[in-house]
């Protein structure tokens, strides 16, 4: 059932979170911290968020950290599934946890400046539903993931380096918790490509730009209300 799948998912990343920043390097071809900081970069020059900032999908927390330090928001609701991960996040009196789903943000419309992503809309369990929450909630929405490419040859490339180059670099990285990066190959079968995180922004209303590296599997995607 797809919810037992999005569990097993969920138990995955919990189980690989001391190790997350060291192998999701290795995952995104190296390209994952650039992706993040040009993502955060244009979030700051395009959008100026002034308000509150909720990142989804926060996990242990460096996406949480970076925004923290780059943006210096007035406060920051980190949305995370994961209620053992959630409880990690606590300790700033700027940033507040909460244990929820993309698809249904236990947030006002319009209550914060900005929305982001930063490598879990590729496990949302309805990518178009978690967009549409995000742009619910903030006037700018940015989303950083590895994506589908759209060529064949690329997507082969990226399903060879996730199933099997990326346990292997793990067994030497992260050697207790390898196992959790074979179970993550099968959230492959989820992912989509950068346009279906594009497209839910523009239906929005939003104005869309795009950055992407990698063949295309690496992206940082920008909506902003004009």
């Amino acid at each position: 059932p797809a919810g037992s799948a999005w569990r097993s998912i969920v138990e995955a990343v919990e189980a690989v979170s001391p190790y997350y920043e060291l192998v999701n390097a290795a995952m995104s071809l190296g390209l994952g911290r650039a992706a993040r900081l040009r993502g955060v970069a244009a979030l700051a020059t395009l959008c100026r968020p002034a308000g509150p900032v909720v990142d989804v999908g926060a996990g242990p927390g460096p996406s949480t950290r970076l925004i923290l330090e780059a943006l210096a928001p007035p406060y920051v609701v980190a949305v995370e599934p994961s209620e053992r991960m959630a409880s990690g996040l606590r300790g700033s009196p700027l940033l507040d946890p909460v244990v929820a789903v993309a698809e249904a943000l236990p947030l006002r419309s319009r209550c914060c400046a900005a929305a982001t992503a930063f490598y879990s809309a590729r496990d949302f369990m309805d990518p178009a539903a978690g967009i549409a929450e995000m742009a619910r909630v903030a006037g700018c929405v940015l989303v950083v993931d590895l994506f589908l490419p759209e060529g064949r040859v690329a997507r082969l490339l990226l399903e060879a380096w996730v199933c099997r180059a990326v346990p292997v670099i793990a067994m030497m990285l992260a050697r207790p918790v390898w196992w959790a990066y074979r179970r993550l190959c099968d959230t492959l079968r989820g992912w989509v490509g950068w346009r279906s995180v594009a497209e839910p922004m523009a239906r929005a209303g939003m104005l869309v730009a795009v950055w992407s590296a990698g063949l295309g599997s690496v992206a940082a995607v920008l909506g902003v209300r004009p």
